[in-house]
């Protein structure tokens, strides 16, 4: 039978596990909505997409050098991908980017 020590060890990791996937599901919804994601690297602050989105789901990040685009209102995407249409730099797309890709195989989220 395990004593209490391992009880607790195996709660704190199965805590973690979920914190950490909390954390990520979080960020990804500044990158993704059920219809897009966003490769906020490549943004470079033009905001046309800010404009053309009817339910405001694009917002901004402005400190000093570091502007690009952010998802705010991820649930609230229709799909209508106007986003896609307008974007002049590949921001946005259908399908994960694949860096992004990348990082959550690494990670064995995907």
């Amino acid at each position: 039978m395990p004593d209490k020590g391992c009880r607790n060890v195996e709660s704190t990791w199965t805590f973690k596990l979920e914190w950490d996937m909390e954390r990520v599901t979080d960020k990804l919804k500044r990158i993704h909505t059920k219809y897009v994601w966003a490769n906020h690297q490549q943004c470079k602050a033009c905001w046309e997409c800010i404009d053309a989105c009817p339910k405001q789901v694009i917002g901004k990040v402005g400190i000093l050098w570091h502007k690009h685009i952010v998802l705010k209102n991820s649930d609230n995407c229709n799909g209508c991908k106007k986003c896609i249409q307008i974007c002049p730099y590949g921001v946005f797309s259908e399908e994960m980017p694949n860096p992004i890709k990348e990082i959550l195989e690494k990670k064995g989220i995907v």
